[in-house]
């Protein structure tokens, strides 16, 4: 698991280009938020997707229409508000692997609650965003900056600055083993310069048979992919019901272990909101390398790496 929590849970963040600016000096200025008395919370977050997969029954490869390479990476520091609350505000949501077992399903509403629109925020109540200097990505002979944006000024109490690359072609990764993440370090010895490192997961390549089609009828679903040599690997699915091509009802999220295949009980995931109507399934399938590592007063910051494939399945 990425951390030990009281609430059972699922990058570069980062901060402020002006400490005067958000009370961030050495203690607080007046109105600002209280160093000593804050929460502080980090992740870096890497994902190698490969979406929109034509898979084909019996097929020796599968033939992928896109892909996509994303990196995020936030540190935030928090005055007055609830640890859940921020992690989904700041989109460092708990990961599916705190949240389920081996073998568990939920809905999405059910493992990821948050009302953001929900209570009474205070004067004192501060979400911070602080700024952790350039930060720059390596995956083997690839070396990509990381950009660094202002949070927009939509909520009266979160500002700062966060990280986020996003690009519709991920990098060649047949030979890159690990992926290395550096920053300079911010304005403060709070946030000082590091270096991590983490282990690139393998690519998952989902696919399906005739006769996983066939078991539909019987009411199971089996997906297939590229078992990882992992002791006690899991990985996440996501599975979006349609109608068409249209999203239908509640999406569910499963974990199960990585050992190249899982059959799920359909009436069981239609108990937990998957459509009984739809059509079709959008499987997202996700295995994910998480590690912590310490930072300055940032302790037990998040490195997540995450590989992702998708593929659509008839049900019908």
């Amino acid at each position: 698991m990425v951390r030990a929590s009281a609430i059972i849970a699922l990058g570069l963040a980062v901060g402020l280009t002006a400490c005067s600016d958000a009370g961030l000096g050495n203690g607080a200025d007046e109105g600002g938020l209280d160093e000593a008395e804050a929460l502080r919370l980090g992740r870096v977050h890497l994902v190698v997707s490969m979406l929109d997969e034509a898979v084909v029954p019996d097929a020796s490869e599968v033939q992928a229409d896109a892909s996509g390479f994303e990196l995020t990476a936030r540190f935030a520091m928090v005055r007055g508000l609830d640890e859940e609350f921020v992690r989904a505000r700041a989109d460092m949501p708990d990961l599916l692997e705190d949240l389920l077992n081996p073998g568990q399903c939920a809905s999405e509403s059910a493992l990821w609650p948050v009302d953001l629109t929900a209570g009474t925020l205070e004067s004192g109540h501060e979400l911070v965003l602080v700024d952790a200097g350039d930060l720059e990505v390596e995956l083997g002979q690839t070396r990509l900056d990381v950009p660094l944006s202002l949070v927009p000024d939509l909520l009266p109490y979160m500002s700062g600055v966060e990280y986020a690359y996003f690009s519709d072609a991920a990098p060649a990764l047949e030979d890159v083993d690990a992926v290395s993440v550096a920053a300079a370090g911010g304005l403060t010895d709070d946030l000082p310069a590091f270096a991590v490192e983490s282990p690139m997961p393998a690519a998952i390549d989902l696919t399906y048979t005739t006769e996983d089609l066939a078991s539909l009828a019987a009411g199971a679903l089996v997906v297939r992919w590229n078992a990882e040599d992992y002791d006690d690997g899991t990985l996440g699915l996501r599975f979006t019901p349609l109608l068409g091509e249209e999203p239908l009802g509640d999406d569910i999220f499963c974990l199960v272990g990585d050992s190249g295949q899982t059959r799920l009980d359909l009436a069981e995931l239609r108990t937990l909101g998957l459509a009984p109507d739809a059509d079709g399934v959008r499987v997202e399938a996700s295995r994910t390398r998480a590690s912590l590592f310490d930072v300055g007063a940032w302790t037990g910051t998040e490195l997540v790496v995450e590989r992702r494939d998708a593929a659509t399945l008839p049900l019908r």
